[in-house]
């Protein structure tokens, strides 16, 4: 980086970088478009995961295994 972009608005910055990142995801987009397509659903799959298991531990809210005998 060079001394005379410090000088600059941070927004311009982060213009930069995004466009940067674009550029290196344009290149390799195959590659990193499945890597954070396997990232953000497997996060998205830990999310619900961890959702539903709070909601299960409830005994007030209704149960969504229709297989537990009360």
């Amino acid at each position: 980086m060079h001394l005379r972009e410090f000088g600059k608005p941070l927004s311009s910055r982060t213009r930069e970088l995004l466009e940067n990142a674009l550029q290196v995801l344009g290149k390799s987009s195959s590659t990193c478009l499945s890597v954070l397509c396997t990232i953000s659903t497997s996060l998205i799959m830990i999310f619900v995961f961890c959702f539903v298991a709070v909601l299960g531990e409830d005994d007030d809210l209704p149960q969504f295994n229709s297989n537990v005998v009360n």
